[in-house]
């Protein structure tokens, strides 16, 4: 359940068939969940694991495939 403050991302693709949601807080990734294309699961749970800072815009390009494009 996140916190107050921590900030919660949802990512919706009908056409795609997918569903993302990640929590943040501050610069950490606490968790999230992937539904449909897995493809970016890899980068996610290295992000996860490493328990190191967050790159400055990384959600997009861990969420997305192609970059956030």
């Amino acid at each position: 359940t996140p916190a107050p403050g921590d900030d919660v991302i949802h990512l919706t693709d009908a056409t795609r068939n997918t569903y993302r949601k990640v929590v943040v807080r501050g610069d950490r990734l606490l968790g999230g969940i992937l539904l449909g294309d897995l493809g970016t699961v890899g980068a996610l749970a290295r992000t996860w694991e490493s328990d190191e800072p967050l790159p400055a815009a990384p959600l997009l390009h861990l969420l997305t495939n192609d970059g956030g494009s």
